[in-house]
């Protein structure tokens, strides 16, 4: 009798313990924040701009210690046009866009695409030798694309 109360309560106990962890880590997934962009706020006297500061060094250093670049949870339930590497994606915003466009349209690779023209794009204007204002805001508006999940299409 006594072996069957304790062996009963020490099911509960597990049972309580596995849901309190489970809901503990749901809750934390829940988070909004972006660290790097709480980073980025501290270091933004220094004349970064934001895609500046996540491709570079010390981003990457802070992503890797933080544990950032690893994946959320081994295991994880998506869409099958969904890629299993999204973690690696470092801001937030720009994952959450990536979703969503992956979402409106289902083709991973037109997403990375997009993402690698911008890229493209903002590169070109870095090499440029004389930047000026024009140049800075042009490069600034191209950033801006990788946070809006529904650009205007010419068609």
């Amino acid at each position: 009798m006594i072996v069957k109360t304790i062996l009963k309560r020490l099911i509960y106990l597990f049972s309580v313990f596995l849901f309190t962890t489970v809901i503990a880590f749901m809750l934390c997934r829940q988070e909004r924040h972006d660290p790097l962009r709480i980073r980025y706020s501290e270091m933004s006297q220094e004349g970064y701009g934001f895609y500046e500061f996540c491709n570079s060094a010390t981003a990457i250093m802070l992503r890797k210690e933080w544990g950032l670049d690893l994946p959320v949870f081994y295991v994880s339930l998506s869409a099958r046009s969904e890629p299993d590497t999204l973690y690696k994606i470092p801001d937030i915003q720009k994952k959450e866009t990536a979703i969503a466009l992956l979402r409106k349209n289902g083709n991973w690779q037109k997403v990375q695409e997009y993402f690698l023209s911008i890229d493209k794009s903002i590169h070109s204007i870095g090499l440029i030798s004389s930047p000026s204002d024009t140049l800075s805001y042009i490069k600034e508006q191209l950033s801006g694309l990788y946070y809006n999940p529904y650009p205007t299409s010419s068609q």
